[in-house]
């Protein structure tokens, strides 16, 4: 039983605007229905935990993300873990008539697409190279990137905008002013 003497709005207090709060609803809602907190982000090369120890002879069903189940049916019975060797989303119906959503992600360190040097690729290879001759450091002259001008004159034409609005809003600020303003009576 879990008791709340307040409601979960923002009106009675301010513990929705607050970090931790989709955290306590999680943990409060698994207390409550009794379920354990599953792990259901992977990476490439993790393994699944399909059954704990007190389930023994519980037959899982595991859907790969090409849509077939790579395990047969002895090992459906007895694997405690299963090696997700493929990026996407697993199904797990496990013997009690839970289905999970296993999402496996490759490797972030995977993910770096700038062009290897020509001397690391030489290094790899066993290439031999010349003696006293050092791997070249990325020179600081280089030409910049597209990408990084493009950013430089968005952040230059940012600052025109942003005097631009401001001066817009100096313009009303003045002119409310002597709207609103009180008129006195000459005499």
């Amino acid at each position: 039983m879990l008791l709340w003497a307040s409601g979960f709005d923002g009106l009675t207090n301010d513990l929705p605007l607050q970090p931790l709060f989709v955290a306590f609803l999680d943990r409060a809602l698994r207390y409550v229905t009794r379920t354990e907190a599953g792990r259901n982000a992977y990476t490439v090369g993790d393994f699944a935990t399909l059954r704990r120890a007190t389930e023994r002879r519980a037959a899982v069903e595991l859907v790969d993300p090409a849509g077939a189940r790579p395990l047969t049916l002895e090992e459906s019975t007895t694997a405690q873990a299963y090696p997700l060797t493929l990026g996407g989303f697993y199904e797990l119906r496990r013997a009690d008539g839970r289905r999970e959503t296993l999402a496996v992600n490759p490797d972030r360190r995977e993910s770096d697409l700038t062009p290897i040097p020509a001397e690391t690729l030489a290094l790899w290879q066993g290439a031999p190279t010349p003696s006293g001759a050092e791997p070249r450091q990325a020179s600081a002259t280089a030409a910049p990137e597209p990408r990084a001008t493009r950013a430089a004159v968005a952040r230059s034409l940012g600052w025109y905008a942003m005097l631009l609005v401001l001066a817009a809003a100096l313009a009303e600020s003045i002119a409310a002013s002597r709207y609103l303003g009180t008129r006195r009576d000459q005499l």
